[in-house]
């Protein structure tokens, strides 16, 4: 019996699903997006690589992006 695929074996995410992906919402992701913090492509949607957001976590780890205009080092 065949596994069903699941969004963290997709090669490409939708919005929504990287959203999901990232406990987060729809419309912080396309900030994240519009600022250049990940990188997208449209294909009728836009569509993001899952590569791209293992990258993007690598690089955010540490950082605060609750301001987009000032991400800076998370301070607890």
């Amino acid at each position: 019996m065949k596994s069903k695929n699941t969004i963290f074996d997709e090669i490409l995410l939708s919005i929504p699903q990287a959203a999901q992906l990232l406990h987060t919402r729809t419309d912080k992701i396309r900030e994240l997006i519009k600022k250049g913090y990940i990188k997208a492509l449209r294909l009728n949607e836009v569509k993001i690589r899952r590569q791209e957001i293992d990258r993007f976590l690598k690089e955010a780890e540490g950082k605060d992006y609750y301001d987009l205009s000032d991400v800076r080092e998370l301070k607890i």
